[in-house]
């Protein structure tokens, strides 16, 4: 929650239970990326998580946000993976079992393609949309999130504002994302 290169902040870490394992990622437009990342959450506890990433994306009003696992199978392996300055140069890097788009992503995100893909759209009171893979997500087996992601990340893809984040070196701008730059 500093601003700030991410290798220059101090990390705290817990070996020990309690441990949780959900993630979440709330993306500025500069190198601002709060993090929470939680090990071994049981079923019971994730409806809060959610509850949590939705109160902090009203407080923080991300660029761009999301909730994930984390877990396999893939693509659920790679989600928050992106910085606030990737962001700016490449694009989206896909959406989160929970994402929050900010209201310069609001827009040129066309949300009618994601809802008829089966996503859960909600708006928000600080002008943005929260994008659920699958209804109750947190009931959802990794296999039927999974199958969600590679669908919406496709309808992303075909707006033109999803980033090659494939390879660590080789990130390669969104098609279209120089339509959003200057919003950012």
């Amino acid at each position: 929650m500093a601003e700030g290169r991410r290798s220059d902040l101090p990390t705290l870490g817990r070996q020990a239970n309690p441990a949780y394992d959900v993630g979440m990622g709330i993306t500025g437009v500069s190198e601002q990326v709060t993090r929470l990342v939680f090990a071994d959450v049981t079923a019971g506890r994730r409806p809060e998580l959610f509850t949590l990433g939705s109160a902090l994306a009203g407080v923080l009003h991300p660029a761009f946000g999301g909730l994930g696992y984390g877990a396999e199978p893939a693509p659920l392996d790679r989600m928050l993976a992106m910085t606030g300055s990737e962001l700016r140069r490449h694009g989206l890097d896909g959406l989160a079992v929970r994402s929050w788009f900010g209201p310069d992503l609001m827009a040129v995100l066309d949300p009618g393609p994601l809802e008829a893909e089966g996503a859960v759209l909600t708006p928000t009171a600080w002008g943005g949309l929260e994008v659920d893979l699958v209804p109750d997500p947190w009931l959802a087996a990794p296999g039927v999130l999974a199958d969600a992601k590679t669908q919406l990340d496709g309808a992303l893809r075909a707006q033109e504002l999803l980033g090659e984040y494939g390879h660590p070196l080789l990130k390669k701008a969104a098609p279209g994302w120089d339509r959003v730059t200057s919003r950012l």
